[in-house]
């Protein structure tokens, strides 16, 4: 394991899977050496991941040093519950929508921002410009209801 020890706290600060995740890389990006592509192709095939993912890591760690990887590999965003009366008005404006998710949540946002009444939701002062945490498309798609199970 080629970790400084500088940052060697943050390091067994990470839960185990992303730990070993992350180890190889750092053993292997002080390694490229030039030409840098043809050292990514070679990292991508090593690693099993893609040339983009190699690019991306190696530029994190050459702008950032093994502190960026440590802390891209860090704590996510905690996940936000979204209220079980929300998941069943989504659900059901989705069905309203013949399944057409994307047409759905243009529904939810637009209705959202005129001031509509969402249920789980109070009715903020002020305008609604923001939306609420976890509304984006693709967390909201992962919340609908399967066609076969409705």
């Amino acid at each position: 394991m080629n970790v400084d020890p500088r940052y060697l706290a943050a390091f067994l600060a990470l839960p185990i899977d992303r730990r070993m995740r992350l180890e190889p890389w750092l053993d292997e990006l002080p390694k490229i050496s030039r030409p840098i592509q043809a050292s990514l192709a070679a990292l991508a095939e090593r690693l099993r991941v893609s040339r983009a993912t190699a690019r991306r890591r190696y530029d994190t760690w050459r702008l950032g040093g093994t502190e960026a990887l440590i802390a891209e590999a860090g704590p996510r965003m905690p996940a936000c519950s979204l209220p079980a009366e929300f998941i069943e008005y989504w659900n059901r404006l989705c069905q309203a929508c013949q399944g057409n998710g994307r047409r759905a949540w243009l529904c939810l946002v637009g209705g959202w921002r005129l001031g509509a009444r969402i249920p789980g939701y109070g009715v903020p002062p002020g305008p609604r410009t923001d939306l609420p945490a976890g509304w984006s498309y693709g967390n909201l798609m992962r919340h609908r209801a399967s066609p076969l199970n409705p």
